[in-house]
């Protein structure tokens, strides 16, 4: 099920999140580029976006468990995030996520969406019909930089 996520998701989101990265992204970064990615997530970090009218999160629940979630910054034309639990990897949650973001930024009046991909996550932006508009680095707060692929899609 894909719902608009809660207050009381921030902690099995922010879970997700870093079981995400940690599980499928290690295969295009390093441990020193996880370990500074994950290091700045923290449950505190959602709930004011959660409530940000200018911004959407989604989440996938299975068996009243969180399993991925996505969020858009309408503002922005961005898709900021599409993370899922490593359990459920390819199974099509990622693609509900994004479909269900894309839904709603069409509500909102959209004809376009951005995105930064991880470089793990280009063949899924990819798929869905996402293409390639530049390669870039991502400074995080940390300073580490991690490589990324600039993506846009007309929705």
């Amino acid at each position: 099920m894909i719902r608009t996520a809660q207050l009381k998701d921030a902690e099995a989101i922010c879970e997700v999140h870093t079981s995400a990265i940690r599980g499928l992204c290690s295969s295009h970064y390093s441990k020193e580029e996880i370990t500074a990615w994950t290091s700045m997530i923290k449950p505190e970090s959602y709930p004011s976006v959660i409530a940000d009218d200018k911004k959407l999160i989604l989440v996938a629940q299975e068996n009243d468990v969180i399993v991925g979630f996505g969020q858009v910054d309408f503002t922005d034309q961005e898709i900021e995030a599409v993370y899922v639990s490593p359990g459920v990897a390819g199974s099509g949650v990622g693609k509900k996520l994004l479909n269900g973001l894309e839904v709603f930024s069409r509500r909102q009046g959209l004809k376009t969406l951005k995105l930064s991909a991880s470089l793990n996550a280009c063949d899924f932006y990819a798929r869905a019909g996402y293409y390639k508009l530049d390669n870039t680095k991502h400074t995080l707060k940390s300073g580490v930089q991690i490589g990324c692929v600039n993506m846009k899609k007309k929705i």
